[in-house]
């Protein structure tokens, strides 16, 4: 995180931009849902400890604008991470929303409050079966309807100032780009550039890379009918590509029992 901080040095106390490390916070499961509750509880966490630190007394943050100040996220291309950063941006729609009720409540007069606030309790009364039910209820519960009326009403106010926005306003609040991980990118290129390069080959009449062939294509081109032959010959590959898909099957095979199988001997000028 890059922040402005005091510098701390008494010839020149103002603020210098610095960069935090926030750490490394693994999830307990691949599920999306709990990877942004970790978002979530870490932003939490950080704003509390700020908020209870001088400088937060002095000048308090609310965790909502964490999210809100987010354009971006960039992860692999796991279904969990796109179900992920869609969470994320309603998470982040949601905090916009709350800042934007929290600003418009601050500014209307008590005169201007009362009906919302009026028609807020009609509702939470009305949810519950009247107000002798309502009588009914442990203070516990009454404080957390009570809440809950006053999250929607934030909610409310923030939607309606949204709405008002223009277009463009609309564009650079909910501005998001989420980014995948290139490694099948840079695979994919690589793999394209490769079959263009063996297509030039055959276009230009040269004779290609000698054919790396396994045990089976090679005695299949050596003793096969015509048809066989040419066959183990198309399937096989040649180059540095299939060099290198062969070296990585030896050396670091995903199955260690095939990869155990070819002992390693050191190059050697001799060999």
């Amino acid at each position: 995180m890059h922040l402005l901080t005091p510098s701390y040095h008494p010839a020149n106390p103002a603020p210098v931009h610095s960069t935090r490390f926030l750490g490394i916070h693994p999830a307990i499961n691949h599920k999306s849902q709990t990877q942004l509750g970790v978002w979530q509880t870490l932003s939490h966490d950080y704003h509390t400890l700020y908020n209870a630190s001088h400088f937060g007394l002095e000048s308090p943050a609310d965790s909502g604008e964490f999210p809100t100040k987010v354009t971006g996220m960039m992860t692999d291309h796991a279904p969990d991470q796109y179900s992920l950063s869609d969470g994320f941006v309603d998470w982040r729609a949601l905090c916009d929303q709350r800042l934007r009720g929290k600003q418009i409540m601050l500014s209307l007069s008590p005169i201007e409050l009362l009906p919302i606030i009026s028609d807020a309790c009609d509702a939470k009364f009305a949810a519950i079966g009247g107000m002798e039910k309502w009588t009914c209820l442990s203070h516990e519960e009454k404080a957390e309807r009570d809440a809950a009326a006053h999250e929607e009403i934030i909610v409310r106010l923030g939607e309606a100032e949204y709405e008002a926005l223009s277009d463009d306003e609309r564009h650079a609040v909910d501005l998001f780009s989420h980014a995948g991980c290139c490694m099948h990118k840079e695979l994919n290129s690589c793999k394209g550039g490769n079959s263009s390069m063996t297509a030039w080959w055959a276009e230009s009449g040269l004779t290609g890379p000698v054919k790396l062939m396994n045990c089976d294509n090679t005695a299949t081109a050596t003793t096969g009918s015509s048809a066989a032959r040419q066959r183990a010959i198309n399937v096989s590959g040649a180059g540095g590509v299939k060099a290198t898909t062969l070296a990585g099957a030896i050396f670091n095979n995903k199955d260690t029992k095939k990869a155990s199988r070819i002992p390693y001997k050191p190059f050697s000028s001799q060999n």
